[in-house]
């Protein structure tokens, strides 16, 4: 199992992973990550986390950059 710290050294580093990758790549990581995602015309409306994602973010209480908890 990934330690929570394992887990923050991902996601802190996500981003440049992320800019790299190529198209395929970002939906290969965004359908491990998310389970359902709800786009209008311009922006993401609903979503649901896989596990173990989703009880990382509830147990850790991680914000969006908005401020607002998930």
């Amino acid at each position: 199992m990934l330690s929570f710290n394992d887990f923050l050294n991902v996601a802190n580093n996500a981003v440049l992973h992320l800019k790299a990758a190529d198209v395929a790549t970002k939906d290969r990581i965004a359908r491990l990550i998310y389970l359902n995602v709800v786009v209008d015309t311009e922006k993401v409306v609903d979503f649901q986390i896989r596990e173990p994602f989703k009880t990382y973010f509830r147990m850790h209480q991680i914000f969006t950059g908005r401020g607002d908890p998930i």
